[in-house]
């Protein structure tokens, strides 16, 4: 199950959610070079369930959402690139 949030205004790249393998909820990132790309959450990721990317820059390159942390509490994020967020 995946849902998209946000497009890139040059079209390119989309962002949203999705459920990985172990059936937890992360961000993802798609563009038509690289495919769909998982974003990560905040560490440790096996007790943070769930990311989800809400919006993307212009060209595509930064990515901005929210992780829920160990505590449970949701944290704003920025991804640069795939792997665990900037909270």
């Amino acid at each position: 199950t995946s849902v998209a949030y946000a497009l890139s205004p040059n079209g390119l790249t989309v962002v949203g959610a999705a459920e990985n393998e172990p059936g937890q909820q992360r961000a993802f990132v798609w563009t038509s070079s690289a495919g769909l790309q998982e974003y990560g959450a905040l560490p440790p990721t096996v007790q943070t369930p769930s990311s989800e990317a809400r919006d993307v820059s212009d060209d595509g390159t930064v990515v901005v959402g929210w992780s829920r942390s160990s505590s449970g509490n949701s944290h704003a994020c920025r991804w640069l690139a795939p792997g665990a967020p900037q909270s």
